[in-house]
């Protein structure tokens, strides 16, 4: 028993040491992507058009999601309760978001999404984000 105890804290710590890394990585990348949005968004936001500015904001929000989740995924892998992120959630704010980020998937599989009003829950947001 001694021994499965030992083995199972070994393999949770080397998964906390491997999430560590991957989302150092993760984020390094994610920052790259995000100065070089902001460069062009600057560089050349007089000279494109609006489909241009709309795709580049995209890419904005697609990266501060990301950033959400890596640092989601680091809080869960280290096992924090997260009791403090429960808030007065409206699902329908939420849910709309949702759908917006998921546009180009949902014009790309010709869904056709139809939702009711949704309550105000206690909620975590990004534990609800995922499940939307």
């Amino acid at each position: 028993m001694l021994e499965n105890n030992a083995n199972l804290k070994a393999t949770i710590e080397e998964l906390d040491r491997f999430a560590y890394v991957v989302s150092h990585g993760l984020q390094e990348s994610l920052r790259k992507i995000q100065v070089f949005s902001d460069k062009i968004m600057m560089q050349y936001h007089s000279t494109v058009d609006e489909q241009m500015k709309h795709s580049l904001d995209k890419i904005v929000r697609a990266a501060e999601r990301m950033q959400v989740l890596i640092a989601d995924l680091l809080r869960f892998s280290r096992g924090t309760d997260g009791k403090e992120e429960f808030i007065d959630l409206d699902l329908n704010g939420l849910l709309s978001k949702v759908v917006s980020d998921m546009e180009v998937d949902i014009e790309r599989s010709k869904a056709k999404i139809s939702i009711d009003t949704l309550p105000r829950i206690w909620a975590i947001p990004s534990q609800m984000r995922q499940l939307f």
